[in-house]
């Protein structure tokens, strides 16, 4: 039973939370942005790295 009321009350302080923090921070085409940002600067430095990897097999092969 006393799970139950931890339960109750942890979803209430999670939707009063949700409630407060959602007080406009940032507007739609804001989140858009930041997520694609994200996205977009993750992908970047993945295929940096991949492509460092490749650079450095040929010149270890030229250099053999």
């Amino acid at each position: 039973m006393l799970q139950i009321f931890t339960l109750l009350g942890a979803l209430g302080m999670f939707l009063y939370g949700m409630n407060l923090m959602s007080s406009g921070l940032l507007t739609l085409a804001q989140a858009i942005s930041v997520i694609m940002g994200a996205n977009i600067g993750t992908t970047v430095t993945a295929w940096l790295g991949f492509s460092s990897v490749l650079t450095f097999n040929k010149k270890l092969t030229a250099l053999s």
